[in-house]
């Protein structure tokens, strides 16, 4: 028997602004939430995705080992959907900050959390 995922939210959301060009230039504000997602499964891996529409970029430490890292972060609006490619954190106590999407965009506030790799 194995042990199901575990969902963090980190608690600290990013803000700032996005602008489109696929219909018009439109600009407008992104706000929302990382989840880090953890299995016993795979240890040493963490699955990023966004709470909302938005996308960004998880800039991590994993205070445990000292290794570092980015990972880009895809929008879902369901936390049923399958999480993107895995990052290899490592195992431990990791810290984040979260910055919106490049090339458009610009963050106001970052978003910040910790959790805990298996």
């Amino acid at each position: 028997m194995s042990a199901v995922p575990v969902d963090t939210v980190l608690p600290v959301p990013v803000t700032g602004n996005t602008l489109s060009f696929q219909y018009a230039t439109w600009m407008g504000i992104c706000q929302g939430r990382a989840i880090a997602r953890t299995d016993t499964a795979t240890p040493g891996l963490t699955y990023f995705r966004m709470e909302t529409g938005c996308t960004g970029t998880v800039h991590w430490r994993n205070l445990t080992t000292g290794a570092t890292g980015d990972a880009e972060m895809r929008a879902t609006n369901s936390l049923q959907s399958p999480p993107p490619a895995a990052a290899a954190t490592g195992s431990g106590v990791l810290v984040a900050t979260i910055t919106l999407g490049i090339p458009y965009s610009t963050t106001f506030w970052p978003g910040m959390g910790m959790w805990t790799v298996p």
